[in-house]
């Protein structure tokens, strides 16, 4: 029997291959490095396309072309128009006074969320009294649960409290419970 004699290996290009990721990952940087760090990239730069420009690249970087002080500037040129949004001031949504138990007619909302400012007071009733307001919901899934906005025994009080709609539009109402005599308004986005 004749023994068989293994074909001989190819050489490895292993050693090739880290030499020139090695290559390509130095001339990105060095090409990162004379852009100054700008963030600013060519639509149709490629990891690839970057190598071979950095790779023809001259060593040197021309400086950036100066720009006039704003003294300097020319007297026609008129300022870029605003791009925020504008903002738009709440607006009264509900405005109630009375006593005794209430509920309110539906309103709407479009903004993230709504005010409820409300007084009470109990000298009418001889002391301490309960004050509570319930803000009822609906959304695109339905009516929501009721939210306590306010629920106050004292003699008399009034805070400001916010409301988020969580995307809900409308329509809302509230409820106010109470013995005392109360003022109660709703601002926001209508």
């Amino acid at each position: 029997m004749t023994a068989q004699v293994a074909p001989p290996q190819k050489p490895s290009h292993r050693t090739r291959n880290i030499v020139i990721a090695v290559a390509v990952v130095l001339l990105l940087l060095a090409a990162i490095g004379a852009n100054g760090g700008s963030k600013t990239a060519t639509p149709s730069a490629t990891p690839l396309a970057a190598a071979s420009v950095a790779a023809s690249a001259p060593a040197s970087v021309a400086p950036a072309a100066s720009v006039a002080p704003a003294s300097e500037a020319p007297a026609s040129v008129a300022p870029a128009p605003s791009t925020a949004p504008a903002v738009v001031a709440p607006k009264t949504l509900l405005a109630l006074s009375g006593s005794g138990i209430k509920n309110s007619k539906e309103f709407g909302a479009s903004g993230d969320s709504v005010d409820l400012a409300y007084t009470f007071n109990c000298a009418n009733f001889g002391g301490t009294g309960n004050f509570q307001v319930m803000f009822y919901g609906a959304s695109a899934l339905g009516p929501t649960l009721p939210d306590i906005l306010a629920n106050a025994l004292a003699a008399k009080g009034s805070d400001t409290t916010t409301e988020y709609l969580n995307g809900a539009t409308g329509p809302f109402h509230i409820e106010i419970n109470s013995e005392c005599g109360w003022t109660v308004k709703v601002t926001g986005t209508p």
